[in-house]
């Protein structure tokens, strides 16, 4: 780009691009995104530094794009961009904000996605409040879904919301949760993650931070029967999760073991095929899970071949 050219004259000497990425102002962008969204050919897009700077989109915007990217603070302009899209094809969507005013109304956030029949891809980002609404609602009737992402308030990670997502998505192959709150704090009971064994049968691949207290009732809690178990997932992937273990003077080895053997048999009554819990290995928490990873391999080897 000359030094006297801005972003937009650049992007207007390529008319036919089937890719674009720009990252800028949220000024310039609000003109990138105009133009860009009567691109006949644009299938790929990502636009980042959105704000509220007013976007004027036509009525058969993005009528070619199957991927977009949108990250910034404007919440409207988002909105706008998402709400412009008329291409049926869409197949991937990623959204990532942080609202410069919690103060935001429920309908100011995205509109409905089941307008997007081939939309496979899902990741959202939103870690300030009226995540269910902005993130998750908009979504829940996408059932062709197979790949979530989703970062967000602990908070909103409740039991029901968890169980909705399950029953909405029951195709999905992929899922990631991860909450934006500091590590300790609000974090997943591991027991709560079981839903998706029971609703969601495809899915392959499952990374959450969770946390496993086993110096309270979480071992009782995970004995509960499991209502339905999940093939195909052979990895949850914990990261930095949190796990804790009573302190030797507070229980015997043997109590500790078995309230391990509880939780691994649990997982395994959800997830017959599981077969490695992937944690931060540099992490504070890594000996206990590896623990308990110990645990999971001794009980998978003492009854092949029922788990596999």
């Amino acid at each position: 780009m000359r030094s006297s050219e801005t972003v937009i004259d650049t992007v207007k000497h390529y008319p036919s691009l089937t890719r674009l990425e720009i990252r800028t102002t949220p000024q310039e962008l609000a003109q990138v995104v105009q133009f860009a969204s009567q691109m006949d050919h644009l299938s790929r897009a990502a636009f980042m530094g959105v704000g509220n700077t007013d976007i004027s989109i036509a009525d058969d915007a993005f009528k070619s794009l199957q991927t977009l990217r949108v990250e910034g603070r404007g919440v409207e302009g988002i909105r706008r961009i998402v709400s412009g899209i008329t291409s049926a094809d869409l197949q991937q969507l990623e959204v990532t904000w942080a609202p410069e005013s919690t103060q935001i109304a429920e309908a100011d956030i995205l509109p409905s996605l089941d307008r997007f029949p081939k939309l496979k891809v899902l990741r959202l980002s939103e870690p300030a409040s009226l995540f269910f609404h902005s993130c998750l609602a908009p979504a829940l009737k996408c059932s062709g879904l197979e790949d979530v992402s989703i970062r967000g308030r602990s908070s909103d990670f409740s039991q029901d919301v968890l169980r909705t997502m399950a029953q909405s998505w029951r195709g999905l192959r992929h899922l990631q949760l991860a909450p934006a709150d500091p590590l300790q704090t609000g974090i997943l009971p591991l027991g709560m993650l079981r839903c998706f064994a029971e609703l969601c049968p495809k899915l392959e691949t499952l990374a959450a931070r969770v946390r496993l207290d086993l110096t309270d009732n979480t071992p009782e809690e995970m004995r509960q029967e499991a209502h339905g178990a999940g093939p195909a997932l052979r990895l949850i992937d914990v990261g930095r999760s949190v796990i804790v273990l009573p302190e030797p003077e507070q229980e015997t080895n043997e109590i500790v073991e078995q309230r391990l053997r509880d939780v691994a048999t649990s997982l395994l009554a959800s997830w017959p095929n599981l077969t490695t819990l992937k944690c931060d290995r540099k992490g504070a928490y890594a000996e206990g899970w590896a623990r308990l990873q110990y645990v999971l391999n001794v009980i998978r080897e003492a009854h092949q071949p029922s788990f596999v």
